[in-house]
């Protein structure tokens, strides 16, 4: 869901859809993006064994975007993403339309958990990394927080 208002808000520029709270700093874009294909693929993960590729391009799509992302901040280069599917109106900073370091590394670790083989002895190292695990608040706060 909060990648959903995320996406709508930046589409029809109503900024309080693309922070959690007023005082929050602006999801971006490609954030709004990587949250949903995170939760699609939590879903999809949830759905069974018949539902793991959809699961796995999702959490690919994430991953791509968090990984390439922290490579534009740990090289200082501007690879394209930040505003490929729509120009940053609200962000005011030296790179318009990207996420901040700490959400990057957030989804390529959430990512990261949603590509792992599901079975009886991965499920706890997935629950506390990002399945349904009391640190996936966190992660969400640090995309918000940070972007």
């Amino acid at each position: 869901m909060l990648g959903i208002g995320v996406i709508v808000g930046w589409h029809f520029r109503v900024a309080a859809t693309t922070r959690i709270a007023a005082d929050d700093a602006v999801m971006t874009f490609n954030a709004g993006i990587a949250f949903l294909c995170s939760g699609l693929g939590s879903i999809a993960v949830g759905l069974g064994s018949r539902w793991v590729w959809p699961a796995r391009v999702a959490a690919g799509l994430a991953s791509a975007i968090g990984f390439i992302t922290l490579i534009e901040h740990l090289f200082h280069l501007k690879a394209g993403i930040d505003q490929v599917f729509l120009v940053d109106h609200l962000s005011q900073g030296t790179y318009p339309g990207r996420m901040a370091y700490i959400s990057a590394i957030c989804f390529l670790i959430s990512a990261t958990v949603l590509l792992m083989p599901i079975s009886a002895t991965t499920f706890p190292i997935s629950f506390v990394a990002g399945r349904g695990s009391p640190v996936t608040p966190l992660f969400t706060r640090g995309a918000a927080f940070g972007s």
